[in-house]
C-alpha cells in the first residue's frame, strides 16, 4: 500500500543451496514476429524447448517445419528444441484423427518412423507427445504406441517426452483422462509432464485455473502409479481468466496476462485477494458498462508455492505453459531457487 516501504535484500553475497531441475519452455513460433527473440531473453532459464506445432495426418505425415534461426539460438542457449506432436486438426485436438492412426499398424508405424526422420533431419535431443482427447477404449492403442515409439527413441539415445493429464483417479472410463494408462505408460516416457492447470476453464463456471489441493492430488497419483519424481515436471500458466457475470455458457472467459489483470486492477480500483486454499489470487470488478466480471489468474505467490512443491516432492522440474507470454517475476523466482540443467 501507499507509504509501505518494501526491503529486498541482496543475495549476491550469501550462500544458496540450489537444487538443480530440468525446465520446459513450450513456444509457439507463429505468435512471434522475431522466433529467436523468446531464447535471448528466456534461453537461460530453459532445459528444453517445446516447439508448437507438428501435428501428424491420417496417413502418419508430420506437417510443420523448424526455423532456422530458433535453432542457432537453441544452440546458442544451450536449450533442447524438441518438437511437439499432436493429433490437432483445424485448431482441435481430434478423436478420430489419433484412433484411425494409432489403431492401424501400417500408419503407427509411419508416424513413428516420421517422428525418428524429423529429429535426425534436424539433430534434435527427442520429441514431445501431446495427443490429447482420445476415447477411453483407445486406452490400449495409445500405451502400444508410446511402447513402439519408446523402444526406437532409445535405440537411438533420445528422450521422449509425454504430456499427461493431472488426475488423482484412475478415471478409466472418462473422456480425456481414460485413455492415459499411468501404471503401463511410465516405464516407456523419460519425462512426464503433468498439465496441473486448467481446472477453471474458459467456459466456466469462474473457480481457480488451478487448485493446490489438485496439484498435491495429482503429483501423489502419478508417483505412486508408476510415474516417479524423477520424471515428472509439474506444469504451470502463465496467464489468467477474467469471466463475465453472471456466467453463461456463451460467454467464454477472456485470457488475461498478470499485467492485464494489474492494469484491469488500476483502472477499476478493484483488490487483488489471495485464497491461501485454492494457492490463488483472485479480482473482481465492474466496468464502465456496470458488467461484473471475476478473474483468477496466477502471479509470483501462486507459482512460489509450486516450486516449493517441487522442492518438497523432488520433482524433475517445471514446464511453462506458454513462454510467448509475458511473466518476468517467475524467472527470476526460478533462477534464485534452482540450478537450471542443460544437457
Amino acid at each position: 500500500f501507499i507509504g509501505q516501504i518494501l526491503r529486498i535484500p541482496s543475495s549476491q553475497n550469501q550462500p544458496r543451496s540450489r537444487v538443480t531441475i530440468e525446465t520446459l519452455g513450450y513456444y509457439n513460433p507463429a505468435r512471434a514476429s522475431d522466433k529467436s527473440l523468446i531464447l535471448r531473453i528466456l534461453g537461460q532459464y530453459l532445459t528444453y524447448l517445446g516447439v508448437f506445432e507438428f501435428p501428424f495426418t491420417s496417413t502418419g505425415e508430420i506437417q510443420g517445419k523448424l526455423d532456422i534461426q530458433l535453432i542457432e539460438a537453441a544452440k546458442s542457449a544451450n536449450v533442447a528444441i524438441m518438437p511437439v506432436i499432436t493429433n490437432s486438426l483445424y485448431g482441435n485436438f481430434s478423436r478420430e484423427l489419433g484412433a484411425s492412426v494409432l489403431s492401424d499398424p501400417i500408419t503407427r508405424e509411419n508416424l513413428i518412423d516420421n517422428i525418428m526422420e524429423l529429429i535426425n533431419l534436424y539433430n534434435l535431443k527427442g520429441a514431445i507427445i501431446d495427443i490429447e482427447n482420445l476415447a477411453p477404449e483407445d486406452r490400449t492403442i495409445f500405451t502400444t504406441f508410446i511402447q513402439l515409439l519408446y523402444v526406437e527413441m532409445k535405440l537411438n539415445d533420445k528422450i521422449l517426452i509425454l504430456n499427461v493429464p493431472a488426475k488423482w483417479e484412475e478415471w478409466a472410463d472418462q473422456d480425456w483422462v481414460g485413455f492415459f494408462d499411468f501404471n503401463a505408460l511410465g516405464s516407456y516416457i523419460d519425462i512426464a509432464a503433468s498439465m496441473t492447470y486448467e481446472f477453471g476453464w474458459r467456459s466456466g463456471p469462474p473457480r481457480p485455473t488451478v487448485q493446490l489441493d489438485f496439484i498435491i492430488r495429482s503429483i501423489n497419483y502419478a508417483i505412486s502409479n508408476n510415474i516417479p519424481p524423477e520424471k515428472l515436471l509439474l506444469g504451470f500458466t502463465l496467464y489468467g481468466y477474467d469471466w463475465e457475470l453472471p456466467d453463461t455458457e456463451e460467454n467464454l472467459a477472456a485470457t488475461v496476462t498478470l499485467s492485464q489483470v494489474w492494469a484491469l486492477g488500476r483502472k477499476y480500483g478493484a483488490s487483488i485477494i489471495f485464497d491461501n486454499v485454492a494457492g490463488q489470487p483472485y479480482m473482481e470488478y465492474t466496468n464502465e458498462l456496470g458488467i461484473s466480471h471475476k478473474v483468477w489468474f496466477e502471479d509470483i505467490r501462486s507459482h512460489y508455492i509450486k516450486y516449493e512443491l517441487i522442492k518438497e516432492y523432488n520433482l524433475l522440474g517445471a514446464f511453462y505453459w506458454i513462454i510467448n507470454l509475458p511473466f518476468p517475476q517467475t524467472w527470476y523466482v526460478l533462477s534464485e531457487m534452482f540450478e537450471i540443467k542443460k544437457l
